[in-house]
């Protein structure tokens, strides 16, 4: 099964806050092919990561830094990625009808980390790294040593 408390277990394991989030929900298998970043662009066939040699296949994996992005580990990388997709800088992630939000995550040394976004019901969804897909009640429950703390969140309309 996949929710299963042995899968639980594992995630909780690096983000011991989803013990005590109700919404924390498994929702798909381990799936190497896409990463955080790809999964908060809407994609699941390409993993997105800022490198040199963009495009490039690593292990039969698809990796690519879409939309002329600026291309370095920064989180200001990351907000340039989502810029061009559209979305704007806003102050929290809060719900809020009619529009997708989603959160950038940076390490101490500025790096980005990981990148969530906001359902249409105000829950979020994570993939971490490899493996899971998660839900998660808000974008800090998985802040931590393993992710750092939220940066940015952005908006875009719906419409």
């Amino acid at each position: 099964m996949l929710d299963s408390p042995e899968n639980r277990a594992l995630v909780i394991d690096s983000f011991p806050d989803l013990l005590h989030d109700p919404s924390f929900t498994i929702t798909s298998p381990c799936d190497p092919n896409y990463n955080c970043i790809a999964w908060t662009g809407f994609t699941t066939d390409t993993w997105w990561e800022a490198d040199p040699r963009i495009p490039f296949v690593l292990d039969g994996v698809k990796v690519d830094w879409p939309f002329g992005a600026r291309n370095d580990k920064s989180i200001f990388a990351l907000i340039d990625l989502f810029l061009r997709q559209g979305y704007e800088i806003c102050e929290n992630g809060s719900f809020e009808n009619g529009v997708r939000k989603i959160a950038l995550y940076a390490d101490e040394d500025g790096n980005y980390t990981h990148a969530s976004r906001m359902k249409r019901n105000g829950i979020w969804t994570s993939k971490l790294g490899p493996a899971f897909d998660i839900l998660h009640i808000d974008a800090t429950i998985i802040q931590g040593e393993k992710y750092g703390t939220v940066h940015t969140y952005m908006v875009k309309s719906n419409r």
